[in-house]
């Protein structure tokens, strides 16, 4: 199976998944902006992968075409931020509009 493969179905599986790492501040500023606007998300945090990062980072490459972290999913789909954008009402919240409605964004 292709490294994308595997970070399809994992990305598919969840509304909103972020791919983080430890002692990021992008990724901590993601979170809290999630938190603040009561997104429920699932966190794949790649420090913790071990051995197996490489080929997650690999399939995230792949499929996003970014090396950097956070990478966002919504509803299977990649939500490309602007890192130096306040997130608050830009593109990340932009993204957010595209889920299921069972999902509370306020």
């Amino acid at each position: 199976m292709r490294k994308q493969s595997i970070v399809n179905i994992k990305v598919r599986k969840h509304p909103v998944v972020m791919y983080t790492k430890e002692y990021c501040p992008y990724c901590v500023r993601a979170k809290n902006e999630l938190q603040a606007d009561r997104v429920p998300y699932v966190e794949k945090n790649l420090s913790d992968y071990g051995l197996n990062a490489e080929a997650t980072v690999k399939g995230l490459v792949e499929l996003t075409q970014c090396r950097t972290v956070p990478q966002i999913f919504v509803c299977g789909k990649y939500v490309s931020i602007q890192r130096s954008s306040n997130f608050h009402g830009g593109p990340l919240s932009l993204g957010m509009q595209s889920l299921p409605s069972v999902v509370s964004l306020s």
